[in-house]
């Protein structure tokens, strides 16, 4: 199985069943807060990276099992430019309605069965000709609900209208570790 994939089977499994599980361990909710929509990634290594892969763009790709098993590739959100070892990206204000999903799996449940959401789960990286080259990844997650919600399966998640970040704990928010897959 190459890289890719299962970054991606690890990061869908993570986003959809594996975050809302770990409510479990953390007395039933995990931290959101709303987010501007603004990313500023400073890769390690940036500038090193950067050159090996000639990386020009960057793109914030939202992705469900659904999007998974159907063979699509995800949705990408919005993109950036891959500059001086980082990037600089802001997400839409409003997500369009064709990157949205209805929260259908069996194991976790919506508070509100016609929300919609979008989860940014990875950032995929293109080099001068538009080859992708890799991914970034860096622990928390950004995700997108066109209304409130609490996505819940034993603990919840609770989500605003607009962007929302879910994290682990404060420094890891406040201290991002960016990291490339290839």
């Amino acid at each position: 199985m190459n890289i890719t994939k299962y970054i991606k089977i690890v990061l869908i499994t993570s986003v959809l069943l594996g975050s809302l599980a770990g409510c479990e361990k953390k007395g039933g909710e995990l931290k959101t807060k709303l987010h501007d929509g603004v990313i500023i990634a400073s890769i390690k290594d940036g500038n090193k990276i950067g050159e090996r892969y000639q990386i020009a763009t960057v793109a914030a790709i939202s992705y469900s099992d659904d999007l998974y098993f159907s063979g699509r590739d995800g949705d990408v959100i919005a993109t950036a430019d891959f500059i001086n070892g980082g990037f600089t990206m802001e997400l839409p204000a409003t997500v369009s309605d064709e990157f949205l999903r209805n929260l259908n799996y069996k194991y976790a449940k919506a508070s509100n069965p016609d929300a919609k959401f979008a989860c940014v789960t990875f950032f995929k990286a293109y080099n001068t000709k538009g080859i992708y080259v890799g991914c970034f990844w860096c622990g928390p997650l950004f995700w997108y609900a066109d209304s409130d919600v609490t996505l819940t399966r034993g603990g919840n998640l609770s989500l605003k209208k607009g962007w929302n970040i879910e994290y682990e704990n404060e420094k890891a928010l406040n201290d991002m570790k960016w990291e490339f897959y290839n």
